[in-house]
C-alpha cells in the first residue's frame, strides 16, 4: 500500500484494505475500535456519490471478503478481531507486495504473495498471540484473493474514477491505523469508575467512612419500592421496546439513594450482559477523547453522571451529543441514567434537560423513594448492624442498641450511619433526623478514632491535655474539609506547610509542650491510608456528612476558602490557569452545600463563596489580557446561566464584568456583555442590565454585517433579551419593535437549518405574543401565539420530552389571548388541552410542574365560569385550590399568593351554583392569605385583594350574613 504502484493500483489496493473494516464491523458490530475505524473510512469514502462503476466494484469486493471471512469473524471475540485487523493493516502498509512483485515473485497466486509478506513481517507476527496471529495471517492472504480477483477493474472502471478513489481516501492508512489502536480504547474503557468495586482490603475503622459509599454496597439494599424502581428501569433498558436516544434521570435529596440505586440497576444488567459505568467527575478535557469510543460500545452499556445538575453545562452536552452522533452506527444498547439531587425541570437542574433535548434524546425522570416501609427499615437497620458489629466492635463494646419500628430514618445512608452507631452502643437521641445521625457519627465514632490512633501512634501524653486535642482536632478536620472542598494534598508536608501559614498551632501542655504540625501531618497517613499507590488526602466521604461538616465552620468557611486558593503572586499565569479545583468547587461544591437541610449550610456555602470572588477578581487583575481572557472564558462555560442558580448570581455576575473588560475582541466582548446582562438581570439590576444588553446587541448587529451565517443567531438571542430587558422596565414600544426583529432572524435562520432554530423561532413568537398583548394588539398577539403553538405541536411529536412543557405553556397562553378577544369556547378547549399535558407532566414531575397544573386548572375554571358551566368550573378549581394548598404549605412565600387567586376562582364558582355561605368562605380565606403581601408590595397584589373584597361583600350579601367587619377594615386599609 506504498507509493510504489500506479495510481489505479494504489487504488483498488487501498479499496481492498480499507473493506476488511467493512467486513469486520458486520461481523463484530459494535466493538469500539472496529465501529471507530469504519467511521473514519465511511466518512474518507462516501461511496454514495462516488461513480457508478467504483460502487459496483466495492459492493463485489465487499461480497468477496463476505464469503471469506463470515466463519472466521463470527467465531472470534472483539479484542482479537481488532487486535489481528491492525496488525494486517499496518502489515500491509509496510510489507505489502507491490504488482510488479505479485506477478514476478508471487506470480499473481494469493498463497505465494500472502507467504512472501508474513515471511517479511515475520518479527511483527511473532509478538501476536494465537489466534490473533492466526486470523492476521488469513486476513493478509484474503486481501490478495480479492485485490487478485479484480485487478483487471483498471480497464473497465477508468482510470479517472479510481484516481478519484484514490484521491478521497488519501492519508486514510494511518488514521485507520490510529483508530484501530487497541491500547487508546482500552484506556478509554479504563477511564471509567466500575459500578460496583470491593473495598481495598477489610472492612476496618480506618476506611469506614468510605466504605459507606454506594459503590462498595457494604451493606445491600433493597427495599419493596426500590426494588419496583429498579426492575422498573432495568427492565425498561433491557426490554425489546428500547429506545436508542433515551435516558433517565433519578433524582432527589442526598442520602436518600440515588446513588444506591444506580448500582444495584447497573448490577442487574450486568447479570443480563451489559456492562455499566460512572463516568468519572474530571473535567471534559481529560476525557473528551474518549467520547467516541464510550459511545461506541462493544456490548450493552450504562452510562452513569452522578450529581449531574453540578456538571458544566459544556460537560453534558458533548456527553449528549456523543451518544446521539454515535447511534446510527452503534451496534449495541447505550443507555445514560443521570443522578442528580434537584427536580431536573428545577432552574437549577434546566442545563441537564437542555443539553439532552439538544441531542434529541428522550428521558424520563424518577423520584427515588424513601424507605417508608417500616419492616424494609428494620431489615436493613438490623442487617447493618450485625456486620459492624462482627467486623469492627471491640470485644468490651457496650451492648448494640435497637430503636422502634418508627424511631428509625427514612433514607439508606442515614440507616447506615445509625447502624454504625447502634453496633458501638451509641444510642442517638433524634433518631430520625439524619442531621443528627451524621453529627453523632462525625462525633462520637469519627473523631475518637482519631485520637486512639493518633495516642497509638506516641501522641497520648500530649493529647491527654484537653486544649491540645481540641487543637488538634480542629486541624485535623480543616485539612479534611479543605480536601472537601478540592484543594489536592498529596503529601503530609503539604498539609503540615499549610497549617504552619494559616493555623499555626497553639495550644499548650501545662509543661509549655505543644504539638508538632509536621508530626501530627504523618500520622495522617495512618488516619487515612492510601487507596492506591499513592497518598492524598481523601475528602470527607459521603457527602452529605461532608455537607454536614462544611456547614459546621458557618462564616468561617470563607477564611478556610482563602487558606486553600492559590496565591497570584505565588504562581506563575499559566499556573494559575492550570488549577480546575477552584472552578468544581464553586460549580458542584458550594451549591450542594447550600442546599443541605443541616444548620449552617447556607451561611457556610455564602461565606465560602464570597472569598472565592474576591479571589477570583484579585487573581484577573495581574494576569496578561489574553490569559485573563481565556480564563474567564473556561469560567464561563463551567457555571449554569445566571438564571439557573440563586446562590452564584453575585460571583457570576463578577466573573463577566471582568470578562468585559478583559476581552480580547469584539466578538468575545459582545459574549462578555450578553452573560453580563444576564447576570445583572438575574439580580434585579434592570437599568444596567439594558446597558450592557443594548451594546452586546451593537456589537452583534456590526459582526453579523460581516459575518451573517456566524453572527445572526447571536444577534438574535441577544435581540430577544433585549426585548424581555424592556418589557421589565415598562417600555412596550421599544420591546415589540426588538423583540419583531429577533423573529424575522430566527424565521430566516429556522427555513435554513429548522432543526437547530425552530424552537428559538417558536421561543421568540410567543414572546412576541406577550409583547404585542402588553400594547393591547389582541389579534396579532393571538396570531403569532397560534404559530408559536403550531410550531412547538410538530417539535413536541417528534421530541416529546424536550417540547410537551413549551407545547402546554404555549397553549396556556393561547387561551389567554382567546380569552381576551371574547372567544371563550375556543379559549376552554386549547386550556383543556394544556391542563391535560402538565397532568401528565405532573404525574412524572410533580415538583416541577404541579405549579403549572394548578395554574391552568385555575384559568380553565374561569373560562368555564364565564361560559356559566358552574358545576364543571366548581370542580377544576376546587382541584386547583387543593393543589395550591399543598405546594404553599412546602413554599408559602412562593404559593401563597396563588392559593389565595385559586380561592376567588372557587368562591365565584360557588356563588354561581348559589351557594353564598361557602363561597363567603373561601373569599374571606382569601383575603386573610393576601393582605400580608399586599402590605409589603401593594402594585403587585392591589388588584388581586380589591376583587376578593368585593366577591366576599357580595357572597355575604347574597348569603343573609354581615360581614366581618374587621377583615373589611384591614383590606380597605391595606388597599388604600
Amino acid at each position: 500500500m506504498g507509493d510504489r504502484s500506479p495510481d489505479p493500483m494504489r487504488a483498488l489496493r487501498r479499496a481492498a484494505c480499507v473493506l476488511l473494516i467493512e467486513a469486520a464491523r458486520e461481523f463484530v458490530p459494535g466493538f469500539g475500535p472496529i465501529e471507530a475505524a469504519w467511521k473514519e473510512y465511511r466518512d474518507a469514502l462516501r461511496p454514495e456519490d462516488l461513480p457508478g462503476q467504483v460502487r459496483e466494484l466495492l459492493q463485489r469486493m465487499s461480497q468477496d471478503y463476505r464469503q471469506l471471512l463470515e466463519p472466521e469473524l463470527r467465531a472470534q471475540a472483539g479484542d482479537t478481531v481488532a487486535i489481528a485487523l491492525r496488525e494486517a493493516i499496518g502489515i500491509l502498509e509496510a510489507h505489502g507486495l507491490s504488482p510488479e512483485e505479485l506477478a514476478a515473485e508471487a506470480e499473481l497466486d494469493p498463497r505465494q504473495a500472502a507467504r512472501r509478506t508474513r515471511k517479511r513481517a515475520a518479527h511483527r507476527l511473532e509478538r501476536l498471540d494465537e489466534p490473533a496471529r492466526s486470523l492476521a495471517e488469513r486476513m493478509i492472504e484474503d486481501y490478495y484473493r480479492v485485490l487478485l480477483r479484480h485487478r483487471d477493474a483498471v480497464a473497465y472502471v477508468g482510470i479517472p474514477a479510481l484516481q478519484e478513489l484514490l484521491r478521497r481516501t488519501e492519508g486514510l492508512d494511518a488514521r485507520l491505523l490510529a483508530a484501530l489502536d487497541l491500547q487508546r480504547w482500552r484506556e478509554a474503557w479504563a477511564a471509567l469508575l466500575p459500578v460496583a468495586r470491593p473495598l481495598p482490603g477489610p472492612l476496618s475503622p480506618e476506611n469506614l467512612l468510605e466504605a459507606l459509599r454506594a459503590p462498595y454496597r457494604l451493606v445491600e439494599f433493597t427495599g419493596k419500592a426500590h426494588r419496583a424502581l429498579r426492575e422498573e428501569i432495568a427492565g425498561a433498558l433491557k426490554g425489546p421496546g428500547f429506545h436508542p436516544d433515551r435516558a433517565w434521570i433519578l433524582w432527589g435529596p442526598g442520602g436518600a439513594g440515588k446513588t444506591r440505586m444506580a448500582v444495584e440497576i447497573g448490577l442487574a444488567l450486568e447479570a443480563e450482559g451489559w456492562q455499566a459505568f460512572f463516568v468519572p467527575s474530571f473535567p471534559l478535557t481529560v476525557w473528551a477523547s474518549h467520547l467516541p469510543l464510550w459511545s461506541r460500545p462493544d456490548r450493552p452499556t450504562l452510562l452513569i453522571v452522578d450529581y449531574a445538575e453540578q456538571r458544566p453545562a459544556e460537560e453534558l452536552r458533548a456527553l449528549a451529543r456523543a451518544v446521539r452522533e454515535a447511534a446510527p452506527e452503534r451496534g449495541a444498547p447505550l443507555a445514560l441514567l443521570l443522578l442528580m439531587r434537584a427536580d431536573p425541570r428545577e432552574a437549577a437542574a434546566r442545563h441537564v434537560a437542555d443539553a439532552l433535548a439538544e441531542a434529541r434524546i428522550r428521558w424520563e425522570a424518577r423520584r427515588v423513594p424513601p424507605v417508608e416501609d417500616p419492616e424494609d427499615r428494620q431489615a436493613l437497620f438490623r442487617k447493618a448492624r450485625t456486620r459492624f458489629r462482627e467486623e469492627l466492635a471491640p470485644p468490651d463494646a457496650p451492648p448494640e442498641v435497637d430503636y422502634d419500628l418508627e424511631a428509625l430514618p427514612r433514607t439508606p445512608l442515614a440507616l447506615l450511619a445509625l447502624a454504625v452507631l447502634a453496633a458501638h452502643g451509641h444510642r442517638v437521641v433524634q433518631s430520625q433526623d439524619e442531621a443528627a445521625i451524621l453529627t453523632d457519627l462525625w462525633e462520637r465514632w469519627e473523631q475518637p478514632r482519631w485520637k486512639r490512633t493518633l495516642e497509638a501512634q506516641g501522641g497520648r501524653e500530649l493529647l491527654q491535655t484537653p486544649e491540645v486535642w481540641a487543637e488538634a482536632r480542629a486541624r485535623i478536620e480543616q485539612a479534611l474539609a479543605a480536601a472537601s472542598l478540592g484543594r489536592p494534598f498529596t503529601a503530609p508536608e503539604e498539609v503540615a506547610a499549610w497549617w504552619e501559614t494559616h493555623f499555626p498551632f497553639q495550644a499548650r501542655t501545662a509543661r509549655g509542650d505543644q504539638l508538632d504540625p509536621r508530626w501530627l501531618a504523618q500520622r495522617l497517613r495512618v488516619l487515612f491510608p492510601a487507596v492506591g499507590e499513592a497518598w492524598r488526602l481523601p475528602p470527607i466521604s459521603p457527602d452529605p456528612l461532608a455537607d454536614m461538616v462544611l456547614a459546621r465552620f458557618g462564616a468561617d468557611l470563607g477564611r478556610l476558602v482563602e487558606s486553600i486558593l492559590p496565591a497570584p503572586e505565588a504562581m506563575r499565569a499559566e499556573e494559575i490557569v492550570a488549577v480546575d479545583w477552584p472552578a468544581r468547587m464553586v460549580v458542584e461544591v458550594l451549591p450542594r452545600l447550600s442546599a443541605a437541610a443541616v444548620p449552617g449550610a447556607s451561611e457556610a456555602a455564602r461565606a465560602a463563596l464570597e472569598a472565592a470572588t474576591r479571589w477570583l477578581e484579585e487573581t484577573v487583575q495581574v494576569l496578561p489580557q489574553e490569559v485573563a481572557a481565556a480564563w474567564l472564558g473556561t469560567w464561563n462555560r463551567a457555571l449554569p446561566l445566571p438564571d439557573h442558580t440563586v446562590l452564584l448570581r453575585p460571583f457570576e455576575e463578577m466573573v463577566y464584568r471582568n470578562w468585559v473588560k478583559r476581552a480580547i475582541d469584539e466578538a468575545e466582548r459582545a459574549r462578555a456583555l450578553g452573560m453580563w446582562g444576564l447576570a445583572l438581570s438575574a439580580l434585579g439590576r434592570w437599568e444596567k442590565a439594558l446597558e450592557v444588553t443594548r451594546e452586546a446587541v451593537e456589537i452583534y448587529r456590526r459582526l453579523a454585517a460581516q459575518h451573517p451565517e456566524a453572527f445572526l443567531p447571536d444577534l438574535a438571542g441577544s435581540l430577544y433579551n433585549l426585548g424581555i430587558l424592556l418589557s421589565d422596565l415598562g417600555r412596550w414600544e421599544e420591546a415589540l419593535e426588538v423583540t419583531r426583529e429577533a423573529v424575522e432572524i430566527y424565521r430566516r435562520l429556522a427555513a435554513q437549518h429548522p432543526k437547530a432554530f425552530l424552537p428559538d423561532l417558536a421561543g421568540s413568537l410567543r414572546s412576541l405574543g406577550n409583547r404585542l398583548s402588553d400594547l393591547g394588539r389582541r389579534e396579532e398577539a393571538l396570531e403569532v401565539t397560534r404559530e408559536a403553538v403550531e410550531i412547538y405541536r410538530r417539535l413536541a411529536a417528534q421530541h416529546p420530552e424536550a417540547f410537551l412543557p413549551d407545547l402546554a405553556g404555549s397553549l396556556r397562553s393561547l387561551g389567554i389571548r382567546l380569552s381576551a378577544l371574547g372567544r371563550r369556547e375556543e379559549a376552554l378547549e386549547v386550556t383543556r388541552e394544556a391542563v391535560e399535558i402538565y397532568r401528565r407532566l405532573a404525574a412524572q414531575h410533580p415538583e416541577a410542574f404541579l405549579p403549572d397544573l394548578a395554574m391552568s386548572l385555575n384559568n380553565l375554571g374561569i373560562w368555564l365560569s364565564a361560559l356559566g358551566r358552574w358545576e364543571e368550573a366548581l370542580e377544576v378549581t376546587r382541584e386547583a385550590v387543593e393543589i395550591y394548598r399543598r405546594l404553599a404549605a412546602q413554599h408559602p412565600d412562593a404559593f401563597l399568593p396563588d392559593l389565595a387567586e385559586s380561592l376567588g376562582a372557587y368562591g365565584k364558582a360557588l356563588l354561581g351554583l348559589g351557594r353564598a355561605p361557602e363561597a363567603r368562605e373561601a373569599f374571606a380565606e382569601g383575603l386573610r392569605i393576601l393582605l400580608p403581601f399586599v402590605r409589603k408590595i401593594p402594585a403587585a397584589f392591589r388588584e388581586w385583594a380589591d376583587e376578593l373584597l368585593q366577591g366576599y361583600l357580595r357572597a355575604c350579601t347574597e348569603a343573609g350574613e354581615a360581614p366581618d367587619e374587621a377583615l373589611v377594615t384591614q383590606a380597605r386599609q391595606a388597599l388604600g
